[in-house]
Order: structure tokens, then C-alpha cells, then sequence
């Protein structure tokens, strides 16, 4: 079953990653798929009429699979979706069925003429793995009534025993998802992208919003790459759906400053977008060479682009780009058509004493040619042939560098940024070595760590120092009555909010603190009161269960299960 929330209207549903594989003497199955409503009633497709064994139609769309069985009329895609027909043992007729000879993942898709509302749940009849069946990177996309792209849904688990449904188990926020703080109500859901290269070693967020990175596991992960929910469960406060990252202490979350909170706060210094003009977003002028010229015709967003021929670039000279010690984020899309060489944006000299910022193919670096801090020295990150955006972000004198909002590189930096002028297009800010042929396009180059368009705090949840009694006073031994204070936010909102009626209090598919019975403890901020716990302890919650608390777990402890969950707060 995948379970999901209200409200979102759906064009679009895709089924991706069934495998063939080419291996097993029986390919993938799926068969009895229903959309079912909050009553739990099925989405009528009414009759289906089967065009080919990759084709469907029914009323109000089309079912489409992008490979199936070579030629048996037992196994049209069409059947695996007729409210009609119910496969109870699905190597049988009246599925759809991918051989094994089929060497490729194929991908099964719904388009809805008029988008459907309602669906909070999709239940499936799936050949098992062990006999090959569905890939374990098998998983659902959602699109909304734009046809855009609003959630990706990943099984927590698979029912893997023949005759069984598949199993998964989603947010139900992931059907309110909103790209803007702004436009949140309680109940509501965002995206956030964070990545972490190192176990026990504290990440990055990079964007704030509209994102197609697939999800973290909701399990955790030493090592996370990729998105999460932000859920607001109050005015300008909102929790994280799930531990980001686990295996990472209480300590050194500390000194990345998320016990109390830190900011990302950001002041533009420059934008360019390059819609038909070299102005930046404060009237300055980039200063081309003779061919690096707008383009009309390769444009990322807008209606130009910079275009580069190989041997030119184009530079800009403002005293604000030395931004010292301080936190910034520099920022830009570029695409690069075949063969690279210098390309990128830099603002690296080759004088002893200056700091510059040097982003290219070859890899990332901070202060000046004979000197320098490289963030990373990798020749992998880039790509070629396909827009991309390129993103540094220093936080706290570690900088963290991402290739479409995925961490590829972090390194403490203890430079100060003194230069003044930026190239596009070359390995010095001067224009010296010049790149070869590429386009770019919004440029960006903030002060401050910037995550969104609002300045934002993130920190740790707040969970309690000790017990709560039924008099909502301190107790020194659990009376299964949460923590105390019972003000806390893991009380509030992870166990007793049901958020304005858009979720059960304490429900699992909504905050994922239990796994196939095995609990996700999260860190909380709290030092345990002094009667319970040695002050070198800390306080974790969801132990055993839901409201659980633990007042005995060092600052330095990095056990695989207990988790970063954040909290984000802004002013509304």
C-alpha cells in the first residue's frame, strides 16, 4: 500500500524500476492495482480497452508501459488496472508481466485527462524478488494537476511472499507539498535537500523548496543524499518527517550549531540572468569579451542565456565580493555542449595574499594559485551536455559544494575572501585562460548561508529533561506520560498533534520513528535534569516507543539508530 493525504489533485501517476533483468526464468508482475479514496474505495476506471500489450485506454486516460511480454494477449497492461479483474496469484493471466529476458527496467504510466482527487492510498499485487519480480529501486511518482512533479514515493518495505500485496508506506504530507514558506498552512509540507559524505560528520542543507532529489530513507542513513519533508506544525516552526542522519553524536551536531540554532541568512550581492543584458541585479555591468554574446537559443530559464565561445569569458568588478570570513553562497547554472576545459566561474588570482573562489571542471579551491584550500580536487564534477547547477556554500569556515543540490564535496576553510572581481568562463577572475564553449545562466553570489528567500533558523528538536506525571510536574520515573516539560516539541507535535486534523496524533506514516518495529530514537537539546543524568549526558526520545524518553546517552555516543531530526523556524 502506499499511503498518502488529501487535497492534491493527480494527472499523473508513474510506476518506475520493474525489472526484467534478464536473468530469472520469470521477469516482474504486477497485477490488482487500486486507487483508493479515504473510505477506501476504488478509483473506477470503468472499461478498459487494451490497444496492445503496452497500451490502454479507459475513459478518462491512458495507461502506457514502456516494455511488457513479447507477444502473449494474457498479459496487456490494461489488466493489471481493471477493477474487473483480480489477480490473486500473480504469475497467472490478467497481469501485466515483464520477462526476464527483458534486460531493462520498464516503467508503467497513468495520464489522467481530468486530474482525480482523493487518492490517499494505492495498493498493488507485485511478484516477489526472490523471483526476481520488482527491483528493490522500484518506486512511484506522483504528478499534480500542472503535470508537475510533487512527491517520489520509495517502499520502506517490500511484501516479498507470493500472493501478498506490496507494502509501501509514505508521508501523508507528501500529498500538501508547497514549494514557499509563505504560502504553508499547518499540515502542510516542504521539501529540503541535505547531504552528509562522512559518517558522524554533519552535513549540509542546500535548497529550501522545490526539489526532485529523491527521499532520504526513513529509516536514516550514516551518509544521507537527498530530500526530506519539513511538516509545519505551527506558526513559523515546522519538524522534519524523519531522522536526516543517523550515527552522528549529540557533540559534534554541537559544534555545527544546531543545538540552539543556526542561521541561514542571506543578503544578494549579485545576480545576473542574462535575459537580454549583461546588468546584474544592481545595475552593474558584466564586461564581456567580442564574441561572449546572450543567447536566445540554449537558455536554462527565462528568454537568454551567456553564451562563450571557446577563448572567451566575461568579468565583474565589485568591492562587495570580498566577503571576508563571512558565510556566502555563490551560485550558477551552466552547461557545457562537448569538451571542457576552464570552464566555470572564478574569481582566483595569482598574487601571494589574496583569496579568491574557484569553481571549475578540474575541481573547487579557495584563496590563490600558489595557495590554496581545495574543497575538492575531483574531475568528476561536472556535466556535460545537460544544463547543470554548480552551488558553494560556506557555513561556519566549512565550505560545501554540490552539483544539482547534491553534497560531492566539503573541507574547513580558514581563508579570507579578498578578491574582488569574478570571471565566467576562466581560470582567474582576470580572464586569464580563458574556458571553452559553454552557456550560463543565473549567476548568484550571496552573503550568508542562503537555504530560501526568508532567513530561517535551523536547530534540534526540544524533548525534555525528565519524566512528566499525571500532574504535569517532573517525575523521576517513567509514568508513560512523555517528557517534562510537556510544553516540549516531541510531545506536542510527534505524539499528541493530529495538526488541525490532517493527521492521527502520533502516527507513524507521518513522523517514521519506528521501522518493522524497531524504534528511531531522535537527539533533542536538552541536558537531563541533574537527578536523572550525569551532565555530560543528553536526552534522546522515541525510545521503546512513541513518548519514550532517555536521560543516559553521552554527548560522544553514535549509535546507528539515533538521529538528526531538525526543526526550522522562521519569522511569520
Amino acid at each position: 500500500m502506499i499511503q498518502g493525504g488529501l487535497a492534491m489533485a493527480i494527472s499523473k501517476i508513474v510506476f518506475r524500476n520493474i525489472l526484467g533483468n534478464g536473468s530469472a526464468s520469470w521477469g516482474a508482475s504486477l497485477g490488482t492495482v487500486r486507487l483508493l479514496n479515504e473510505n477506501n474505495q476504488a478509483y473506477q476506471f470503468g472499461t478498459l480497452t487494451n490497444t496492445s500489450r503496452t497500451n490502454s485506454t479507459f475513459s478518462n486516460g491512458t495507461i502506457v508501459a514502456s516494455d511488457a511480454y513479447s507477444s502473449s494477449t494474457n498479459y496487456y497492461v490494461g489488466y493489471a488496472f481493471d477493477n474487473n479483474i483480480t489477480s490473486t496469484f500473480i504469475n497467472n493471466v490478467n497481469t501485466y508481466y515483464l520477462s526476464a529476458s527483458k534486460a531493462n527496467p520498464a516503467t508503467i504510466t497513468i495520464t489522467f485527462n481530468t486530474p482525480i482527487n482523493n487518492i490517499t492510498s494505492i495498493t498493488m499485487n507485485a511478484k516477489p524478488r526472490t523471483d526476481n519480480g520488482l527491483d528493490p529501486a522500484f518506486y512511484v511518482d506522483l504528478y499534480d494537476e500542472s503535470g508537475k512533479l510533487f512527491t517520489t514515493i520509495y517502499p520502506d518495505t517490500y511484501t516479498l511472499v507470493q500472493n501478498l500485496a506490496l507494502t509501501i508506506n509514505t508521508s501523508p504530507f507528501a500529498y500538501k507539498v508547497k514549494t514557499l514558506l509563505s504560502t504553508m498552512q499547518i499540515g502542510d509540507a516542504i521539501k529540503c535537500t541535505y547531504g552528509a559524505l562522512t559518517a558522524n560528520t554533519v552535513g549540509c542543507f542546500s535548497l529550501l523548496g522545490d526539489t526532485n532529489l529523491s527521499l532520504i530513507s526513513k529509516n536514516g542513513t550514516t551518509t544521507p543524499s537527498g530530500a526530506f519533508y519539513f511538516v509545519k506544525v505551527a506558526k513559523g516552526l515546522l519538524v522534519a518527517d524523519r531522522n536526516i542522519q543517523t550515527g552522528v553524536s549529540w557533540a559534534n551536531l554541537n559544534t555545527a550549531r544546531y543545538i540552539e540554532g543556526t542561521k541561514f541568512s542571506s543578503t544578494l550581492l549579485s545576480k545576473a540572468d542574462f535575459n537580454g543584458s549583461f546588468l546584474d541585479s544592481n545595475g552593474s555591468s558584466w564586461t564581456p569579451t567580442a564574441s561572449a554574446v546572450i543567447s536566445t537559443s540554449t537558455v536554462r530559464e527565462g528568454t537568454g542565456s551567456l553564451y562563450t565561445p571557446a577563448g572567451h569569458y566575461t568579468t565583474l568588478n565589485k568591492s562587495s565580493f570580498a566577503t571576508g570570513t563571512n558565510d556566502f553562497t555563490l551560485e550558477f547554472w551552466m552547461y557545457i555542449p562537448s569538451t571542457q576545459s576552464y570552464c566555470g566561474v572564478s574569481s582566483f588570482t595569482t598574487s601571494a595574499g589574496t583569496a579568491g573562489i574557484l569553481i571549475q571542471h578540474d575541481g573547487v579551491w579557495i584563496g590563490y594559485s600558489g595557495s590554496s584550500t581545495a574543497i575538492s580536487s575531483s574531475s568528476g564534477y561536472y556535466v556535460i551536455g545537460a544544463w547543470a547547477n554548480y552551488k558553494l556554500i560556506r557555513k561556519n569556515n566549512v565550505c560545501y559544494y554540490f552539483v544539482d543540490n547534491v553534497l560531492k564535496a566539503q573541507a574547513a576553510v580558514t581563508a579570507s575572501i579578498n578578491t574582488t572581481t569574478f570571471a565566467i568562463n576562466a581560470r582567474y577572475g582576470s580572464g586569464s585562460f580563458s574556458g571553452s564553449t559553454a552557456y550560463y545562466d543565473n549567476f548568484s553570489f550571496y552573503q550568508g548561508a542562503r537555504l530560501t528567500d526568508k532567513d530561517v533558523t535551523i536547530r534540534l528538536i526540544t524533548g525534555g529533561v525528565a519524566y512528566n506525571n499525571a500532574s504535569n510536574s517532573l517525575s523521576l520515573t517513567d509514568e508513560n506520560l512523555g517528557g517534562y516539560p510537556p510544553t516540549n516539541e516531541w510531545d506536542t507535535y510527534i505524539v499528541n498533534s493530529t495538526l488541525n486534523s490532517t493527521i492521527s496524533a502520533g502516527s507513524n506514516s507521518a513522523w517514521n520513528y519506528v521501522n518493522n518495529g524497531t524504534y528511531l530514537p531522535t537527539w533533542v537539546g536538552e541536558t537531563p535534569h541533574l537527578t536523572l543524568g550525569a551532565s555530560s549526558n543528553r536526552v534522546i526520545r522515541g525510545v521503546a516507543k512513541a513518548n519514550g524518553v532517555s536521560n543516559q546517552v553521552t554527548t560522544t555516543t553514535t549509535s546507528g539508530i539515533t538521529g538528526f531530526r531538525p526543526v526550522l523556524e522562521f519569522t511569520e
